[in-house]
């Protein structure tokens, strides 16, 4: 069973919080780990060869940004965050218990087998044999390092809290928290309510107002003008501008404490004007301050006369905090960046998945649609096919159709009687005018004929038929074709008819080739308008 499946229900501000499940028992206790520098080496190393994925763990659990961790050192919290990678990462891969009792026993194996073999835990019995191990432990180690074995031991352990000790680790734990790591309201309040007064007091002690922000040095140079030009003898400022002795000045005022420790900063081959020149301390740092000493003199703890040397000390500490600040920034904005490189490179990885899954379903539809265009396209040729089958038939049809029509008109007319030439319609101008109004072309017939015709029906067309190479494309712009089988070869004719079949709208007329041009003339009349 992992730990973070046990409970631990406090009651805070009048809700209930469970400190197991939000992490902070693990997140605290995982500091023992962190902070025991002969490990250092090998989680440097297991995080190295697992950067990436240890990183990718840290940031989506719930150790990530922790407010526990802005209460550590600059150390401890970059190797508390590699501690937290790597178990998160066991966590996700199912063998946490197993990494971090293994990890532990390499430099904990004491405390384990202390606790291991006693059938119960005594809290303040187990510090007093740290103590005896670790003369030099502190106790911030000693409660992470319970914490430690909590996590280790699990619900077995989790009793332990409800002892006195018990109550007090749990208190550090809600301390490091909610307290230390996240930002004092009641603090902000005071501030506000204090601020008119703070700034005069600020004033007066400086005597200069107190600007928005400015450098520490720029302060302390305006308070020595000021000393100079009102708290001075004419004497004291004659030693300091004939002889340069600055004896006087330096014991008055907030100098008198502001010399002597910046002059441990100089004890420490620290430049202490590239501190002071350099380090910015702003209002609101003054405001706090000020509301600390306040509440300290209500307390009991300070007087007021002790008020110049409480500011000096906390400007100078307020410098070096802010100079801590400005590395530890720089330091863990390397390694902001890297996680958010890693998550940059998560989010194009799962943004690559995902259009990798889309192209692959959208080949998946482009392979489905082209098998389906494939289907419908071998569907169409088969249509097509089959619609030029029909369309041969149906022309074959046509033509056989037209074909017999003019050989049962031709058939029907050779039975018909016909009138003699002397009837009173002349049968040359009603030919005339049936050829006028059509395109037509006569094929055969005995020459004489031919030649009569030519005569009585100059718009028509006449075409001999000896040649079998002779083209007849012509054919379709004509809307009447006249065939004399007589004086007629087998091979020209069925190239006529096979460009007929080309043409079904071409009528097809067959004339008997008589040689009187009357009767022949009148065949063609009454053929055509059959």
């Amino acid at each position: 069973m992992s730990f973070s499946e046990n409970t631990l229900i406090l009651k805070m501000n009048g809700k209930e919080l469970d400190i197991v499940k939000n992490r902070w028992i693990e997140g605290s206790g995982l500091i023992a780990l962190a902070s025991n520098k002969s490990l250092w080496e090998s989680i440097n190393q297991e995080y190295d060869e697992r950067e990436k994925e240890a990183i990718e763990c840290y940031v989506a659990s719930s150790f990530y940004e922790l407010a526990v961790l802005k209460t550590l050192t600059v150390p401890v919290r970059a190797m508390t965050i590699k501690v937290y990678s790597l178990y998160a990462l066991h966590e996700k891969e199912g063998d946490v218990d197993e990494w971090l009792m293994e990890i532990s026993q390499r430099v904990y194996k004491r405390y384990i087998n202390y606790i291991q073999n006693r059938s119960s835990f005594d809290v303040m019995a187990f510090f007093d044999y740290m103590f005896k191990e670790n003369p030099e432990i502190s106790s911030a180690e000693q409660h992470n390092l319970v914490l430690l074995m909590v996590i280790l031991h699990g619900s077995s352990l989790l009793p332990v809290f409800q002892s006195k000790a018990g109550s007090t680790l749990i208190h550090n734990v809600v301390q490091n928290n909610s307290v230390m790591g996240a930002q004092d309201e009641h603090l902000k309040e005071l501030k506000d309510q204090e601020k008119l007064n703070a700034l005069r007091t600020l004033q007066k002690t400086f005597g200069v107002k107190i600007p928005v922000t400015h450098n520490v040095d720029w302060f302390f140079q305006e308070h020595e003008s000021y000393l100079i030009k009102n708290e001075l003898s004419s004497s004291e400022k004659k030693e300091i501008l004939n002889k340069g002795n600055y004896d006087s000045l330096y014991k008055k005022g907030l100098l008198r404490y502001y010399k002597p420790l910046t002059g441990i900063l100089r004890e420490h081959h620290m430049n202490d004007f590239n501190y002071t020149g350099l380090s910015k301390i702003t209002r609101d740092e003054f405001l706090s301050i000020y509301v600390m000493f306040q509440q300290s003199l209500e307390k009991g703890r300070l007087k007021e006369e002790e008020w110049e040397l409480f500011l000096t000390a906390s400007v100078i500490l307020t410098m070096m905090i802010n100079h801590y600040q400005e590395l530890s920034d720089f330091y863990f904005d390397a390694i902001k960046k890297q996680e958010e490189l890693v998550l940059q490179e998560q989010s194009l990885t799962t943004e690559q998945k995902s259009w990798e899954q889309e192209k692959e379903e959208f080949q998946k539809r482009d392979r489905e649609l082209e098998k389906k265009i494939a289907e419908k396209d071998a569907y169409i040729a088969k249509l097509e096919e089959q619609m030029k089958s029909m369309e041969k038939k149906q022309e074959d049809e046509i033509s056989l159709k037209n074909e017999v029509t003019a050989l049962r008109n031709y058939a029907y007319h050779q039975r018909a009687e016909h009138p003699d030439t002397n009837e009173s319609i002349n049968i040359v101008e009603k030919a005339t005018s049936l050829i006028e109004s059509k395109k037509a072309v006569l094929f055969g017939g005995h020459p004489q004929l031919v030649n009569k015709l030519k005569e009585a029906l100059p718009s028509m067309e006449y075409r001999d038929v000896d040649s079998l190479n002779r083209d007849i494309s012509f054919i379709s712009n004509i809307d009447i074709v006249f065939l004399m089988t007589n004086y007629f070869n087998h091979p020209f004719y069925y190239k006529l008819m096979n460009e007929l079949e080309k043409n079904p709208k071409v009528k097809l007329v067959y004339l008997t080739g008589y040689p009187n041009l009357e009767r022949t003339l009148n065949e063609m009349v009454e053929l055509v308008e059959a």
